[in-house]
């Protein structure tokens, strides 16, 4: 089984692979423009980082998309186009056999999104040392804050790990003082009471100072299209103030 679409957890993973009875899965990345093929982390990948004894390095290559496929070259680029370092922000940028070469009578499109033969897919990511690819979010959607960019993803990801939350997203939302603060919109299980302050306390633990949310919101569910996925420009308009 190979999985793909919005990120998951190590728990989501688990979850997978006991509903579809299978024993491993892998993970993949890229865009309909790209005929999905861009990187991949292997079924053996996935399987150590969810054995008991996994080590770090293991567990934290679980939220990894893999590495890039022989049939795509992906980079991470700045603001300007510039190839970054390992371990820097930037956007997601791929180009290869399987890219489109543009869409059907949108040049305004064209010329935004397909540049020199690489199309920018318009998602922050970051390679680390070992050449893995970690998808952040959606460029429009990374939070602005004091001068930090927040990616929203490594927020959600943090909060999931708590064990009375069932799902969680993280946006930016207007700040005087500061551009954007982060708030957290999250449902708790069924029988959880948790509260503001304890979800507080547990980001702290795992999150620097400027990426604890400052605000959260409790629903019963979150807003999902007919596929099941949670729908992020819905949630802005509703849970943007």
């Amino acid at each position: 089984m190979t999985t793909a679409g919005q990120p998951h957890s190590e728990q989501d993973l688990r979850e997978l692979m006991e509903f579809c009875g299978v024993s491993y899965t892998g993970k993949m990345y890229g865009l309909s423009e790209t005929v999905a093929l861009g990187t991949r982390l292997l079924p053996h990948e996935v399987t150590a980082g969810l054995r008991p004894n996994a080590t770090e390095k293991e567990k934290k290559r679980l939220q990894s998309v893999g590495k890039p496929l022989l049939s795509a070259k992906v980079k991470i680029v700045n603001e300007q186009g510039e190839e970054v370092v390992p371990g820097e922000f930037g956007e997601v940028i791929m180009r290869g056999d399987a890219v489109s070469p543009g869409y059907w009578n949108n040049p305004e499109l064209n010329e935004e999104t397909f540049k020199n033969g690489w199309i920018y897919t318009k998602d922050i990511g970051v390679f680390d040392e070992d050449g893995y690819l970690y998808i952040k979010g959606r460029k429009d959607f990374m939070i602005k804050s004091g001068g930090f960019m927040i990616s929203p993803a490594e927020i959600e990801h943090v909060l999931l790990l708590h064990p009375e939350i069932n799902e969680a997203v993280v946006i930016g939302i207007p700040d005087e003082r500061w551009g954007e603060a982060v708030k957290a919109i999250v449902s708790l299980k069924k029988g959880t009471h948790s509260s503001e302050e304890g979800l507080k306390a547990h980001c702290r633990q795992h999150l620097a100072r400027f990426q604890v949310p400052k605000y959260f919101e409790f629903v019963e569910s979150l807003p999902k299209d007919e596929a099941g996925r949670i729908q992020l420009k819905e949630i802005r308009k509703l849970f943007s103030q």
